[in-house]
Protein backbone atom coordinates (compact mmCIF):
# COMPACT_ATOMS: atom_id res chain seq x y z
CA UNK A 1 0.00 0.00 0.00
CA UNK A 2 2.94 2.30 0.58
CA UNK A 3 4.67 1.66 -2.28
CA UNK A 4 1.58 2.46 -4.34
CA UNK A 5 0.87 5.90 -2.37
CA UNK A 6 4.99 6.19 -2.96
CA UNK A 7 4.42 5.64 -6.97
CA UNK A 8 1.22 7.43 -7.33
CA UNK A 9 2.70 10.87 -5.79
CA UNK A 10 5.88 10.50 -8.18
CA UNK A 11 4.31 10.02 -11.11
CA UNK A 12 4.55 6.87 -13.16
CA UNK A 13 4.12 5.18 -16.77
CA UNK A 14 3.40 2.18 -18.43
CA UNK A 15 5.50 1.28 -21.65
CA UNK A 16 5.51 -1.42 -24.07
CA UNK A 17 9.14 -2.54 -24.81
CA UNK A 18 9.55 -4.18 -28.44
CA UNK A 19 12.19 -4.93 -29.84
CA UNK A 20 15.90 -7.35 -30.68
CA UNK A 21 16.60 -7.82 -27.12
CA UNK A 22 14.00 -7.03 -24.69
CA UNK A 23 15.43 -9.92 -21.48
CA UNK A 24 18.83 -7.39 -21.85
CA UNK A 25 17.46 -4.71 -21.57
CA UNK A 26 15.35 -5.22 -18.48
CA UNK A 27 18.72 -6.42 -16.95
CA UNK A 28 20.51 -3.04 -17.66
CA UNK A 29 17.61 -1.83 -15.83
CA UNK A 30 18.22 -3.52 -12.97
CA UNK A 31 22.10 -2.89 -13.05
CA UNK A 32 21.15 0.91 -13.53
CA UNK A 33 18.83 0.48 -10.17
CA UNK A 34 15.74 1.44 -12.38
CA UNK A 35 12.43 0.36 -10.55
CA UNK A 36 10.61 -1.79 -12.89
CA UNK A 37 6.96 -3.97 -11.76
CA UNK A 38 4.05 -5.37 -13.23
CA UNK A 39 6.32 -6.79 -15.99
CA UNK A 40 4.37 -8.95 -18.39
CA UNK A 41 5.66 -10.74 -21.38
CA UNK A 42 3.85 -11.14 -24.21
CA UNK A 43 4.05 -12.87 -27.88
CA UNK A 44 5.87 -10.11 -29.48
CA UNK A 45 6.41 -7.37 -26.28
CA UNK A 46 6.38 -6.59 -22.89
CA UNK A 47 4.52 -4.22 -21.44
CA UNK A 48 5.70 -2.78 -17.27
CA UNK A 49 5.48 0.08 -15.34
CA UNK A 50 8.64 2.41 -14.44
CA UNK A 51 8.84 5.74 -12.62
CA UNK A 52 8.37 9.00 -14.10
CA UNK A 53 12.35 10.40 -13.04
CA UNK A 54 13.85 6.75 -14.27
CA UNK A 55 11.85 7.16 -17.89
CA UNK A 56 14.60 9.56 -18.91
CA UNK A 57 17.94 6.98 -18.45
CA UNK A 58 16.17 4.55 -20.63
CA UNK A 59 17.02 6.10 -23.79
CA UNK A 60 20.69 4.93 -23.69
CA UNK A 61 19.26 1.16 -22.62
CA UNK A 62 17.15 1.52 -25.63
CA UNK A 63 19.89 2.45 -28.01
CA UNK A 64 22.13 -0.26 -26.73
CA UNK A 65 19.60 -3.14 -26.98
CA UNK A 66 18.37 -1.92 -30.49
CA UNK A 67 14.30 -1.80 -28.73
CA UNK A 68 11.86 1.06 -28.86
CA UNK A 69 9.82 2.07 -25.85
CA UNK A 70 5.84 3.26 -26.37
CA UNK A 71 3.63 5.29 -23.13
CA UNK A 72 0.77 3.46 -22.80
CA UNK A 73 -0.31 5.53 -20.16
CA UNK A 74 0.72 8.24 -17.25
CA UNK A 75 -0.53 7.64 -14.31
CA UNK A 76 0.07 9.67 -10.47
CA UNK A 77 0.06 13.31 -9.12
CA UNK A 78 2.08 15.18 -11.61
CA UNK A 79 0.29 14.35 -14.37
CA UNK A 80 -3.43 14.90 -12.27
CA UNK A 81 -2.00 18.31 -11.07
CA UNK A 82 -0.97 18.99 -14.78
CA UNK A 83 -4.58 18.59 -16.26
CA UNK A 84 -5.96 21.01 -13.36
CA UNK A 85 -3.34 23.56 -13.69
CA UNK A 86 -5.07 26.45 -14.38
CA UNK A 87 -7.96 25.39 -11.51
CA UNK A 88 -5.41 25.53 -8.42
CA UNK A 89 -8.17 26.57 -5.81
CA UNK A 90 -9.75 22.96 -6.91
CA UNK A 91 -7.09 21.21 -6.42
CA UNK A 92 -5.69 22.39 -3.23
Amino acid sequence: MLKQCYHWLKGYLKIRLVGYSPERFINLCKNKNIIIWDLKSFEDYYEMHILMNDFKKLRPLSKKTVTKIKILEKKGFPFAAHKFKKHKAFVI
